[in-house]
């Protein structure tokens, strides 16, 4: 399981989900919080950490820019910057939306 969202809820979660010798991949900022080693020790679970650098960014958001196809259904809302507090309660709602997308409009003259 790879968590990236750096909720501790989310990382509890994996800690339920994985299966026994299974893989928790965190690459989220956690704060500090309570970790269930009871529930690592009996499922064998590995836990990894991970952080990166900025080298790869170049190359991910070309990736990102050329499959646009297979990332675009991944962006369930859209909203002008003015609207930005209705984005974030709309965000509240997980089962309503995936990814919100805040844009700036252009100025017309």
């Amino acid at each position: 399981i790879i968590e990236s969202s750096g909720s501790p809820k989310a990382f509890d979660n994996a800690l339920n989900l994985v299966k026994p010798l299974g893989t928790i991949l965190n690459i989220g900022f956690i704060p500090p919080s309570e970790i269930n080693f009871r529930l690592v020790t009996l499922k064998a679970i590995r836990l990894i950490g991970s952080i990166g650098g900025t080298g790869s960014f170049p190359q991910v958001l070309q990736l990102l820019k050329d499959n646009q196809e297979y990332t675009s259904s991944l962006i369930t809302h859209k909203f002008p910057f003015q609207n930005a507090q209705e984005a974030f309660e709309l965000s509240k709602e997980a089962a309503q939306a995936v990814k919100i997308q805040l844009f700036f409009e252009e100025e017309s003259e």
